[in-house]
């Protein structure tokens, strides 16, 4: 399979029946994939990991930090912080390198919505968190659990646990990251590069 790199030109064909599905403007959905499991069971840390596996296969990443609580990204006495207080509704901060943009939201957007914003801009969502949404997940589970999965909603991919699990659905050692990785790169849409391949 030819991956691509940077800003190549490429053309996604239809995804497969595992990874994505149509958008109604008839273009293809970037594949989102949740990882959850309690506190402390290390779902960050398998994060970090297979998101520079991804990287290092060409692969560009998206993920989504699901926060149960409040968060600022802001620092007070910064210029953005000072128009917050302000009373700006919107702050966008923007160099030539990164764009972050801060909105006061009355309702936490869903995963949908994130979707189309990242569209055509990554290969792949990966998300830390939200066990109530219908996306497909990967429960990481710690020595103690063994019926985790039974508690998510939507459709269990695999659980990631040091030890047996009697949850029916595929397991993975959290060493066996080459399986993690094709397990996340089967549900991402063939890509064909036109522009950097000579024939």
């Amino acid at each position: 399979m030819v991956r691509a790199k940077g800003n190549t030109n490429v053309k996604k064909a239809l995804p497969n029946s595992s990874g994505g599905y149509q958008s109604e403007d008839g273009k293809a959905e970037t594949p989102m994939v949740c990882f959850v499991g309690v506190s402390g069971s290390g779902k960050t840390t398998l994060l970090e990991i297979v998101v520079k596996g991804l990287k290092s296969e060409g692969y560009r990443v998206a993920t989504i930090k699901h926060c149960h609580d409040d968060f600022d990204i802001d620092r007070p006495g910064k210029d953005s912080w000072r128009l917050a207080q302000a009373g700006s509704d919107i702050i966008a901060v923007s160099s030539p390198h990164r764009v972050a943009v801060i909105e006061h939201v009355d309702a936490e957007p869903a995963l949908s919505q994130f979707e189309t914003l990242f569209r055509g801009k990554v290969d792949i969502i990966l998300v830390e968190g939200n066990k109530n949404s219908r996306v497909p997940k990967i429960v990481v589970l710690n020595h103690q659990q063994t019926q985790e999965p039974l508690r998510y909603s939507g459709e269990i991919l695999a659980t990631i646990t040091p030890s047996y699990s009697s949850s029916g659905v595929p397991q993975f050692d959290p060493d066996d990251i080459d399986c993690i990785m094709k397990l996340l790169i089967g549900r991402i849409p063939f890509k064909q590069v036109c522009s950097s391949v000579s024939a």
